[in-house]
């Protein structure tokens, strides 16, 4: 196999980083105290449109602590989609409840509403104002939403369901820092949006993630249980907290990363238009324009029967493509091989299709260049 030329996500450190990195180690402040966390938590609080964040050593962190301010407790349940990465479902496994999977949507790739809808009607019924699973009796508690590939769901359709049924929409929006649908701040969207920063995502920390809401009692909440739910500076504790707390280190990565981020979205969004423009032989991920996306990955649907899709990928290696198919449905693990679910037609139908393209922010003019007329030349003799 050809050295990889061409990398599907790998960090951009250009910027301040080295500088920041330094700054903290002039200083002493490399754990989880210092002034780089708190700039981190109001840039991406400005970003999503809210009044402040917590920001938090991953985006499974996130999620988790998500779900508690949200009230999900043990024996519930929360709708989630199957085509997503298992830590979306292992956060509701960490509330000691269980999730529900839904289908996708095939324009936007994300959970489908019309499904929800389906599977309450059929499945559950409503009675004084809580939403209960007929054959279990279980308590259905929230939505949780993934924003695929960057992808907007549709959050208005989702939230609507959600003020019906008395549940919370939780956004895991871990590879789509700023994300604006419609135009709007994304946490008008849902009670609670987590990001992770991990190394493959638009923006790093190196790992991090973090929670958005426009409730402030509940940011606090997050603020205080992720901290060890510590008491002022005395080792007394009100309750069961978790060590989840971001590095002074992390956060300055992550500070000299959002000062480029309008930048990285621009080209996220350029390469995916490249993409579509000059392979006109191959359908790309679709996404709602109205709604809206950032690109996080370009990614196509490979449909053609004369070769498979790892033999597409194959092909891509060797010219120096990372290139990798997509998660495999979360209900295919030995976790949730018994999992509740609905019919999930579109996610098993079109998993195994999707084929990442290099989406590296570090990426070239001359390299899309070359990828696209590479594939196209293979395409050529399908």
């Amino acid at each position: 196999m050809n050295k990889i030329k061409y990398h599907t996500a790998i960090p951009n450190l250009n910027g301040n980083e080295s500088k920041y990195l330094q700054d903290c180690i002039e200083k002493g402040f490399v754990s989880t105290a210092g002034d780089y966390i708190p700039k981190f938590e109001k840039e991406i609080a400005k970003i999503s449109g809210s009044k402040q964040s917590v920001a938090l050593n991953s985006g499974t962190s996130a999620l988790h602590m998500a779900l508690i301010a949200s009230k999900v407790e043990n024996d519930d349940l929360v709708f989630c989609p199957s085509m997503t990465f298992i830590a979306s479902a292992n956060a509701i496994k960490y509330c000691h409840a269980d999730p529900v999977f839904i289908d996708i949507e095939t324009d936007t790739f994300c959970i489908c509403p019309l499904a929800i809808e389906n599977y309450i009607s059929q499945e559950c019924s409503f009675r004084k104002n809580v939403l209960i699973h007929i054959k279990t009796g279980r308590k259905l508690k929230a939505i949780l939403v993934v924003s695929f590939l960057g992808n907007s769901a549709k959050f208005e359709q989702l939230k609507m369901i959600c003020d019906k049924y008395n549940l919370k929409l939780i956004i895991d929006a871990a590879a789509s820092i700023g994300l604006s649908p419609r135009s709007k701040p994304i946490v008008d969207f849902g009670d609670f949006i987590t990001y992770s920063f991990n190394g493959n995502k638009t923006i790093t920390c190196g790992g991090g993630g973090a929670i958005v809401s426009h409730d402030d009692l509940s940011i606090d909440y997050v603020r205080h249980l992720s901290s060890t739910a510590r008491l002022g500076t005395e080792y007394i504790h009100d309750n069961v907290g978790y060590n989840y707390r971001i590095t002074n280190i992390e956060a300055a990565v992550g500070l000299a990363q959002i000062e480029r981020l309008q930048d990285f979205l621009t080209k996220k969004k350029f390469y995916y238009d490249f993409y579509q423009k000059n392979l006109r032989q191959l359908t790309m991920i679709p996404f709602d324009r109205e709604l809206g996306s950032v690109h996080w990955f370009s990614a196509f649907i490979w449909t053609e029967q004369s070769k498979s899709t790892n033999e597409v990928i194959s092909y891509l290696n060797q010219i120096g493509c990372d290139t990798r198919p997509l998660w495999t449905p979360v209900t295919e693990s030995a976790p949730y091989k018994d999992a509740l679910k609905g019919p999930l037609e579109n996610t098993y139908r079109l998993f195994n299709k999707i084929v990442i393209l290099p989406s590296s922010t570090t990426l070239k003019l001359e390299d899309l260049e070359s990828i696209t007329k590479q594939l196209n030349s293979f395409l050529s003799h399908d």
